[in-house]
């Protein structure tokens, strides 16, 4: 997963979405750990094929999708992690870790 950005600025209401690799058919899912003021990020799930797609083979696994909306200035830690949710202290599958650091203003401004 190194297409994924290490570092993220956003400006408060702005959002980013990222697509995951699925594997719920294995009891994977997707979560998020935010390290930092709980009221900086919000993160959001979709999972499945878009609509309109095509449906997939049978025991194919649905990508996941999630998207981080900024909600007040701040930085925090944010880690997306593949694991299964009845499994507690076992390592995730996959991981994605990044710094979002939102801003009140545009930062492309």
């Amino acid at each position: 997963m190194n297409e994924h950005p290490d570092h993220l600025d956003l400006a408060v209401g702005q959002e980013w979405t990222v697509k995951l690799p699925g594997l719920g058919t294995a009891g994977y899912m997707w979560q998020e750990q935010v390290s930092g003021p709980p009221d900086v990020v919000a993160v959001s799930w979709r999972r499945g094929f878009p609509p309109g797609t095509e449906p997939a083979a049978v025991g194919v696994s649905a990508p996941e999708t999630a998207t981080i909306r900024a909600l007040g200035p701040g930085d925090v830690t944010l880690n997306l992690v593949q694991v299964r949710p009845w499994q507690h202290d076992v390592a995730p599958i996959s991981e994605l870790r990044m710094t979002v650091r939102v801003s009140m203003t545009d930062p492309a401004t």
